[in-house]
């Protein structure tokens, strides 16, 4: 259900638009599962078996998702995105994707996400570096199932305090890094240790998985602008699932019927492979053209999803040679390292390198990205006077056009200034001191032209209704013309584009 949710958004995202939140409700789950295996092999648990487990589980069909990527990123990529391709199977190779995704494609609705073939990836960086972690902290409490119990509930709280902290401050960083992200694991793992201290009736333990199972299903369906915090979603999607997976551990029969039977299970176990495959292939039917949604594409993502979960992954789960195993992984994780390394430095040229040129609307913008220096003053090119005569500002879909407008300012002689932050929409209400901060600016420079761009149906999707959106869109169109002077007559200047 939860990668169904993902994937059902990567398709039809006006129709799902929570689906994403699918990860939210997978991470809770992973956590749950990691324990309770953790726990049934808790007298003779060993860190090393169980990160062994994890690289045999896991490593495999990654490895060949990445190898492929590469392959068809080759025939399709453009320059840039190329080198992102590089960065991006590094990032996955050493458990920091989420990292390499942070910072060179920012919001995950960024302009370039959707173009982005190891998206996906920052959640296994994520849950990865979890796992690396958590056993040692199972060690340092000496598995006291008390102490284990109040600790993981009071830094799940602790956590999710945070997690809100960030969605008003650092929205993009906040969605992609373990320190945001990991009390949804908690949350799991803490209901794995506590299941045993709740119990339902049967009939109690049905309606109960039945309210989490919609609230799961229903918040996949909610807008964002129908909650008031950014971080409410993420709260609802892991309350569902703590309800599903403690009934579930009550057995009842509705737990059961639903998740219990051949067919739940067997898709259970093709979710991973299925998440692994589904965005590269989505992706490249859009570099050709080709709607995610076409029946090529769909047919393709189920036979690999198949293919590798027989394929791949069975049989590395039966390997009982480590040592050979081992060597078969280590000889792979070299291979693919000095292939990403080959391509990020340029060493092996996509096919396409020869037209630079693609990679201006959606890639080279990166550089523009003015996140951390919002407060002093954003990204500024001086061509011309100290004070910037004309300023840039919105989400990443500002930084989209940062190269071009970039060049028009050098052509006319006027300084420009960038405030384009990934995720940092000008009407979001979530966003308050980032609009603050960019109004000061604007006061103080007092320009000459300001630029505003967004995805304006995703703004006003984060409104709650359209009138919020109209309102808040014509106060700070007023606030704004209130700090421009008269406007510089483009036509003056020789300027060819």
């Amino acid at each position: 259900m939860a990668v169904g949710g993902v994937i059902l958004y990567h398709l039809f995202g006006s129709q799902v638009p929570g689906g994403f939140l699918g990860v939210d409700v997978f991470f809770v789950i992973s956590g749950y599962l990691i324990t309770q295996l953790i726990r049934r092999s808790e007298k003779g648990f060993s860190v090393w078996v169980f990160w062994f487990r994890r690289v045999r589980r896991l490593f495999p069909a990654l490895a060949t998702v990445l190898a492929v990527s590469c392959l068809a990123g080759w025939f399709l990529l453009p320059p840039e995105a190329w080198r992102n391709l590089g960065l991006h199977t590094i990032g996955s190779l050493f458990l920091c994707g989420n990292l390499a995704i942070w910072k060179t494609v920012g919001g995950y609705w960024g302009a370039s996400a959707e173009t982005t073939p190891l998206l996906h990836t920052w959640s296994l960086g994520v849950e990865e570096q979890f796992y690396l972690l958590y056993p040692l902290l199972l060690g340092a409490l000496h598995w006291d199932r008390n102490r284990l119990r109040i600790t993981l509930v009071l830094v799940t709280l602790g956590g999710f305090g945070f997690f809100v902290w960030g969605m008003l401050n650092h929205s993009a960083g906040t969605f992609y890094l373990l320190p945001t992200r990991a009390w949804e694991l908690l949350a799991g793992c803490a209901t794995a240790v506590c299941a045993d201290r709740v119990s339902f009736r049967r009939g109690t333990a049905d309606v109960f998985t039945a309210l989490g199972l919609l609230i799961v299903a229903g918040i996949f369906f909610a807008r964002p602008r129908w909650f008031p915090m950014l971080a409410l979603p993420s709260l609802i999607s892991v309350f569902g699932s703590i309800l599903v997976l403690i009934c579930g551990n009550a057995r009842g029969n509705l737990s059961r019927i639903l998740l219990g039977n051949s067919l739940a299970a067997y898709c259970g176990r093709l979710s991973y492979s299925l998440y692994l495959w589904h965005w590269p292939v989505f992706v490249y039917a859009g570099w050709l053209g080709i709607a995610a949604h076409a029946p090529g594409p769909l047919l393709l993502c189920a036979s690999l999803t198949i293919a590798s979960y027989h394929g791949i992954e069975l049989p590395c789960r039966r390997v009982q040679e480590k040592r050979r195993f081992l060597i078969a992984c280590g000889s792979a994780f070299l291979l693919l390292t000095v292939l990403a390394l080959s391509i990020v430095t340029g060493t092996l040229e996509s096919r396409l390198s020869s037209l630079p040129l693609l990679d201006n609307s959606l890639h080279a913008g990166a550089n523009y990205e003015a996140g951390g220096k919002i407060q002093k003053g954003g990204i500024i090119r001086r061509y011309g006077v100290e004070h910037p005569e004309i300023v840039v500002l919105g989400s990443s879909h500002a930084r989209m056009h940062s190269v071009a407008l970039d060049g028009i300012a050098k052509d006319l002689g006027k300084t420009i200034a960038f405030l384009g932050v990934s995720d940092g929409g000008i009407l979001d209400p979530g966003k308050k001191n980032l609009r603050k901060h960019r109004l000061e600016w604007i006061r103080r420079w007092n320009p000459q032209l300001v630029i505003m761009a967004g995805r304006w149906t995703q703004e006003e999707q984060r409104s709650r209704d359209s009138k919020e959106f109209s309102a808040a869109l014509h106060f700070t169109c007023k606030e704004i013309l209130g700090c421009v002077r008269k406007p510089f007559n483009t036509t003056s200047h020789r300027w060819r584009p």
